[in-house]
């Protein structure tokens, strides 16, 4: 490594470590190659890394390698969540409990060539639906700054090198390729149409390096010279590629993530701008693998070549704009991840299946339905508050409602009534869903919500019970049922009297007779007699209907009226029957009677019973 190099990333940390300690970068995809270092490289810089990703299975040998990366993260203190980007949810959640991320590194949704090839539609879901799920989230924080990775890949098959940004036209050689091109125009479309503060996408070339997966051409290549298998790469060595480390690449992303597009979205190129080829690296592999084999590498070219024969960047744009320039020769590069390939396959090294801090995919999902259930209660509060005001406005009945209720507790005891229970129990919950049901008089701390308590009955022993502070009865929450009226006596407690216009006797309410008005008991008796197909005028008395009286008799039931002031009076009464529709008699206590038991179940009274001489008695 020259001295240049050594000086040039340390002026390069420096400006970066002042820049970042109090910022917070979000990576996902973070457990990845490329992710892994990204967040490595912005911990040593002293930035607050997050890391997402969904460690979704890539074959035995890549999840090992994946959960590695993740242990050693977590070793150094970087925060790891398990969740997809692809889940609005997910998204919202991170953002929600890190509020200070002000960078996203969009490393995840890259699959296989091969992966995408075979499952499109997989494919899809890991590149276009993260990429539009993340950027919906950065459109409510307009202030993060965006560096996403694409391919190589978008420049197709027959484009000739060195492959520039500026090239106008492409046509992307495989689904994955042509997913991320989808994803570099839908960027746009999202800076252009919402404002994002700012986005760069980097097409990278072939990356190395320490920590790669086993599909990559290098890490295979190794393999393969290892254990003697030199045909099975063959076929690749005659291909020019732009072998960048991975070291390089991690030094343009931070480039990057410092740059503001004028327009504010642009996309690089991260190579070396030299095609190498693959035999080259190859034979440099062998050598530092000191491979016990003496059979010399064979060339077998592709016929037809399905892959372009040579791949590499021009990366003077990327120069001129980010101030990018790979440091790493393909000598030194090829030693340090032979060097790392020994080491990670002589490790005994035990990782947990699931290395991360916390899987937040449920809590995410929990917490947006929460939200958007307070979203609706508030809506729905709204709407109450303004159909109260007009209803009241227009002098209609209608019930008071309480949009922001107080609440009294009353300790040890429980009461029944209950509407429904919650499974978040804490008193802020509750209070919130007590608040916008309007049937709610109360909870206790069991996460049970109460409805009408019956507070004719004792409350029985309990946990406890946090009552409103409103008038049940204005609320409308009492069962207090006509002619029956509500009457309030403190928190969630009421009684229930005789309305307006009627009398209790013996615990029951009974209208009262007026004599110039036809009261709604005799309505409705008239209306159902109609009805019946009867004829009304046979139920009323004429001026000479004679009574007899039975002294200290009463019968019970058959009440029609009350006739106030009537003092025992039996002509009052009289003559308040023969006006009275279905009236058959009365009783000297003031009621009139509508129907009356047999003889043998009539039963001693203080007062006096009359009957029509003439009307059957029995109904």
């Amino acid at each position: 490594m020259s001295q240049f190099y050594l000086i040039f990333r340390l002026i390069l940390g420096l400006l970066l470590c002042s820049l970042g300690s109090s910022n917070t970068v979000l990576v996902t995809g973070g457990a990845g190659f490329i992710g892994y270092h990204v967040s490595r490289r912005l911990a040593g810089l002293r930035y607050e890394v997050v890391v997402l990703d969904s460690f979704l299975s890539r074959g035995v040998s890549d999840d090992s390698i994946r959960l590695m990366r993740a242990d050693q993260l977590k070793r150094i203190g970087i925060i790891v969540l398990k969740g997809s980007v692809s889940d609005p949810h997910v998204i919202e959640y991170v953002f929600k409990h890190y509020p200070n991320i002000n960078e996203v590194v969009h490393c995840a949704g890259h699959s296989s060539i091969n992966d995408n090839n075979r499952d499109p539609l997989m494919g899809a879901e890991s590149s276009l639906k993260s990429m539009v799920s993340l950027l919906d989230a950065l459109v409510k924080h307009k202030d993060v700054r965006l560096v996403y990775m694409s391919t190589s890949g978008v420049y197709g098959i027959h484009s000739e090198s060195p492959l520039s940004t500026t090239r106008s036209f492409i046509r992307p050689r495989d689904m994955l390729a042509t997913f991320m091109l989808s994803v570099e125009e839908i960027v746009s479309g999202y800076v252009q149409e919402y404002h994002l503060k700012s986005a760069v996408g980097l097409r990278l070339f072939t990356v190395y390096g320490p920590w790669s997966n086993t599909d990559n051409i290098i890490h295979s290549m190794t393999q393969s010279i290892a254990n003697g298998k030199t045909r099975d790469i063959s076929l690749n060595l005659y291909l020019k590629r732009d072998l960048t480390y991975i070291e390089d690449v991690v030094d343009g992303i931070l480039l990057a993530l410092k740059y503001t597009p004028p327009f504010g979205h642009e996309v690089f190129n991260i190579g070396t701008g030299v095609g190498t080829k693959l035999a080259m690296a190859a034979n440099l592999i062998k050598s530092d693998l000191r491979a016990n084999f003496h059979n010399t590498l064979e060339v077998i070219k592709r016929s037809p070549s399905d892959v372009p024969e040579e791949e590499y960047a021009d990366i003077s744009a990327t120069s001129e704009s980010i101030g990018f320039s790979p440091k790493t020769k393909l000598r030194n590069g090829i030693r340090k991840f032979v060097l790392w390939w020994k080491e990670y396959n002589s490790y005994n090294y035990h990782v947990e299946r699931n290395p991360a801090d916390e899987s937040i995919t449920s809590k995410a999902l929990d917490e947006s339905i929460a939200r958007r259930g307070h979203e609706f209660r508030e809506r729905l509060a709204d709407l109450r508050e303004k159909y109260t005001f007009y209803a009241e406005s227009h002098n209609i009945p209608v019930a008071k409602f309480y949009r922001h209720k107080t609440f009294k507790f009353y300790p040890d005891v429980e009461a029944p009534g209950t509407l429904r229970t919650e499974r978040n129990t804490s008193f802020e919950h509750m209070k919130e869903v007590c608040d916008y049901m309007d049937d709610c008089v109360g909870f206790n701390t069991k996460g049970e919500i109460k409805t009408i308590l019956q507070t004719s009955k004792p409350w029985a022993k309990g946990s406890g019970l946090h009552i409103a502070n409103i008038d049940v009865c204005k609320a409308g929450l009492h069962n207090c049922f006509a002619p029956r009226k509500c009457v309030y006596k403190g928190p969630a407690v009421f009684s229930c009297v005789c309305g307006d216009g009627y009398q209790s006797i013996d615990q029951n309410c009974i209208e009262k007779y007026s004599e110039h008005r036809t009261s709604n008991t005799i309505s409705d008796l008239r209306l159902r007699d109609i009805l019946s197909g009867l004829n009304p005028h046979q139920f009323m008395l004429s001026d000479s209907s004679t009574f007899y009286c039975h002294k200290g008799r009463d019968s019970p039931n058959g009440d029609l009226l009350y006739v106030p002031n009537a003092n025992k009076d039996p002509s009052i009464l009289t003559k308040a029957c023969r006006m009275t529709y279905r009236c058959v008699g009365f009783s000297t206590n003031g009621l009139l009677k509508k129907s009356m038991k047999g003889e043998n179940k009539w039963k001693e009274s203080q007062y006096d019973l009359y009957t029509e001489v003439y009307y059957d008695l029995i109904e």
